[in-house]
């Protein structure tokens, strides 16, 4: 007899599976055969396997499996066979962007620019355990504006990975909506604690970040500083922030507007401005949007206190005077200048009126500062002064010292090469070992 004629199923299987690693389909099929009831994988049986994850959300994903695998099948109850399940497993966990938007573009039953929106909005919903709310409709706008504009109202797999790389919020919203079905889920805060701002507006604060900054099990970002809870004192916001290393800044005015920024340098008192990439504004409330370098300029970060010369304060952006946020030193004040943008940033005036009075600020650190006591350097005697020293680089008096501890720096960081390297082979080679005892 001659073999079987191979089905729309088995020839889209071989293609997408084709591809995978053979341990990736392993996985998958022993986590099907987990979850499998009867040989079924039913919409019951995945919210059942995975406590938290919506039955909604369950339907769509399935129905989206079915037309994404060429079944042909619509009935939202029905049943999820093994090669469905490994084709959507494979699609959900590709880096690949197109690999995604190939299975996401199935999601909504006709794919359209209507329907891909209301399938944003069925997103949200179901898995921000909140209220409908003003901060949710404009999570749901910030999305939706950075979908693509086809020319036709029917969405292409390509335009929905376009829409990806553009908008991190949306590949982080499909990401944790979605992960349960592959494993643990992913660490998303629904909210912070004692916090002004609400999950959806963490959600695009985290989405915004360098990865090495978002938030993990072992890595929480820690309320350092709000002046609701340890009052309203520019003298404990700044020894506060001088504790710090990357530091997520929110204010937020008495007309409702919140914003903020993200600073990857740890602060330090001087007469000049700082800062380093990677940094940005943002604004949370009523809109949401965020604002990276423009490379205008670098006048980043600029932080001084007691300089009779230089006003005491803290800036982000623009220059003396006219900055992108401002804090002042007298603390219940600022202004967000430059119009119509500010130079270093791009941004709008992200508070209601340009000189705003602040309702409630807070510091969240995010990685710790490397001289605060938690397993970092010891602050050299060097660095006490800032203000001296600046003034004294101003006068053209550079400190020799500072030569010495360069070559310190230098000779540590050789030493800290050679321990990485070391601790990356014996974790490469163990991995490697314990892949020879499974395959085995």
């Amino acid at each position: 007899m001659g073999a079987a004629e191979s089905t729309p199923l088995d020839r889209q299987y071989d293609h997408v599976a084709g591809h995978a690693p053979p341990e990736q389909l392993k996985a998958l099929g022993q986590l099907f055969d987990a979850w499998k009831h009867e040989n079924l994988l039913t919409i019951q049986s995945i919210v059942q396997s995975c406590p938290g994850f919506p039955e909604e959300t369950a339907a769509i994903v399935l129905a989206g499996a079915h037309r994404f695998s060429m079944c042909g099948h619509t009935d939202r109850r029905s049943g999820l066979g093994q090669k469905e399940f490994v084709m959507m497993g494979i699609s959900l966990s590709s880096d690949n962007l197109d690999d995604r938007g190939a299975f996401y573009v199935h999601l909504p039953e006709t794919p359209t620019l209507s329907s891909l929106r209301q399938l944003v909005e069925t997103l949200c919903a179901t898995f921000f355990k909140t209220p409908a709310s003003a901060v949710r409709t404009a999570l749901i706008a910030y999305l939706v504006q950075a979908l693509p504009r086809p020319a036709s109202e029917i969405i292409e797999a390509a335009d929905i990975a376009t829409w990806l790389r553009a908008c991190a919020a949306a590949t982080l919203l499909f990401e944790y909506a979605l992960a349960p079905l592959l494993g643990p889920s992913m660490h998303a805060p629904s909210t912070l604690s004692n916090s002004i701002i609400a999950a959806e507006q963490i959600h695009c604060l985290q989405s915004w970040l360098p990865l090495s900054y978002r938030p993990t099990p072992r890595r929480a970002w820690t309320l350092e500083y709000s002046s609701a809870l340890h009052g309203a004192s520019f003298s404990a916001f700044r020894g506060t922030l001088l504790k710090c290393g990357a530091t997520i800044i929110i204010v937020r005015d008495r007309d409702g507007h919140v914003f903020g920024s993200f600073t990857s340098e740890a602060w330090a008192l001087r007469a000049t401005f700082a800062g380093t990439e990677p940094c940005f504004l943002f604004s949370l409330a009523p809109a949401i949007a965020h604002y990276r370098p423009t490379n205008f300029n670098k006048n980043f970060q600029y932080f001084s206190s007691g300089l009779t010369k230089y006003p005491t304060g803290l800036g982000l952006g623009g220059q003396l005077g006219f900055h992108g946020i401002w804090i002042d030193g007298a603390f219940g004040t600022g202004h967000c200048r430059g119009r119509p943008t500010c130079s270093t940033f791009g941004n709008p005036q992200l508070s209601m009126k340009e000189e705003f009075e602040i309702d409630l600020i807070e510091i969240w650190e995010l990685s710790p500062r490397p001289d605060d006591g938690k397993g970092g350097k010891k602050k050299s005697v060097l660095d006490s002064n800032v203000e001296d020293q600046e003034l004294l680089d101003m006068a053209g008096r550079a400190l020799h010292s500072r030569d010495i501890r360069k070559a310190d720096a230098a000779a540590a960081a050789a030493a800290a090469w050679v321990a990485l390297r070391d601790a990356v082979t014996t974790q490469l080679l163990q991995h490697l070992q314990t892949f020879n005892t499974i395959s085995t």
